[in-house]
């Protein structure tokens, strides 16, 4: 049964379920209210259960010329960055998310699918399907995805609002050319700084010679909830004025930093909504701490598609699948997030040292309960 399906947002949500709705002979638009789909630059990650994903689709292959292919997951202590624990990893690759999301355009595209800019979606009406944009015009279709993000506008028209909290947690981001950083070797690996009261990433992106970092404290307060605000290069260098001197180089030889607070809201009781579909973010924005929000967001459109695909004449039967697993799965992703943050910010000094040897017999099995998940497994037991 060939369906019409509006997506509302061009994110990695929205664009991974368009391409592969698209695939499957289905009518797909996509609507986006900004003028064009580029995003600010930031490193992303994507662990072996969404690529694994990205490759059955044909996808995967198209992205290796924006990626590298870090071989271990590194944990240092802040001062003097001595190893704590590491992983090797299999699967896991980085990139700029400029250049997924770019890939992931061109590829709807390239099928022919419908790309629609500066197109808000004001108001959507789940029981008929029908988008009220902000230019007046409307659009009815079969099936409705809301892949809008964490303000979505079409999860507040048409479920209970949870209101989001902050977290605790200010993050800082940056992009560094490699070319002005010391210790290259150690660059190539996903490197993770356990600190009191912080913690840093940082890990190679892209075939340019990049490496991303991002800087998480705890802190008591923010005003906003935007990731887009521009910090002060002096201020990040000043609250970590004590950690590593190679950490420092790397903060100081960037030339752009964001800094956001990052908000938290409980998880729905449900993704759907008679014709309208949560996904990624606007279904269940998490803290970033186990880097999963992205990989989520591909599980979710894979895991959707497949349902279509296998129920072609029971819609309903596809929906209730697909709310069924990935509330199990995303429900259990932010816990595991918001225990993973507590982990790594530990101030205490002894208490960190036993942290410190817990993770040394952890690390691989806390990896693999989150990679080893195969979408297409958990779909058989349907």
């Amino acid at each position: 049964m060939k369906l019409k399906i509006a997506i509302v947002g061009a994110g990695i949500s929205g664009l991974t379920a368009g391409i592969l709705l698209k695939k499957m002979g289905h009518d797909v638009s996509i609507f986006e209210k900004s003028s064009s789909i580029s995003e600010y630059g930031a490193g992303i990650n994507l662990s072996r259960n969404a690529t694994i994903l990205l490759e059955r689709s044909g996808l995967l292959e198209g992205l290796k010329d924006i990626s590298q292919y870090p071989s271990r997951s590194i944990i240092r202590n802040y001062k003097g960055s001595k190893e704590i624990a590491s992983k090797d990893l299999k699967g896991l690759i980085t990139c700029d998310r400029r250049e997924l999301v770019k890939f992931l355009s061109n590829t709807f595209i390239d099928q022919e699918g419908d790309l629609h800019l500066s197109n808000e979606v004001q108001e959507v009406n789940a029981s008929t399907g029908e988008l009220s944009f902000k230019n007046k015009e409307k659009e009815k279709a079969d099936l409705v995805l809301a892949c809008d993000g964490i303000k979505s506008l079409a999860k507040v028209n048409n479920f209970k609002e949870i209101k989001a909290r902050f977290s605790g947690y200010v993050a800082w981001r940056g992009i560094v050319d490699i070319e002005n950083l010391p210790n290259p070797k150690k660059l190539k690996d996903i490197n993770i700084y356990y600190g009191p009261g912080a913690h840093v990433v940082h890990y190679p992106i892209g075939q340019k010679g990049k490496i991303n970092f991002i800087a998480i404290q705890s802190s008591p307060g923010w005003l906003g909830e935007s990731w887009r605000t521009q910090g002060k290069k002096e201020d990040l260098i000043e609250e970590f004025k004590y950690w590593d001197k190679d950490i420092l180089r790397l903060f100081s030889n960037c030339s752009k930093v964001y800094k956001w607070g990052i908000f938290d809201r409980n998880q729905l009781k449900k993704l759907v909504d008679s014709k309208l579909v949560l996904m990624g973010d606007a279904a269940h924005p998490m803290v970033p701490f186990m880097g999963q929000g992205a990989c989520m967001s591909i599980e979710d459109a894979y895991i959707f598609s497949r349902l279509l695909e296998d129920h072609p004449e029971n819609l309903n039967e596809a929906l209730e699948g697909y709310q069924k697993l990935r509330l199990k799965r995303v429900s259990w992703m932010q816990k595991r997030s918001r225990a993973q943050g507590k982990f790594n910010h530990i101030s205490n000094p002894l208490i960190a040292k036993i942290r410190n040897l817990a993770t040394r017999s952890l690390i691989s099995r806390n990896i693999e309960d989150i990679h080893s998940y195969d979408a297409d497994l958990e779909l058989s037991k349907l």
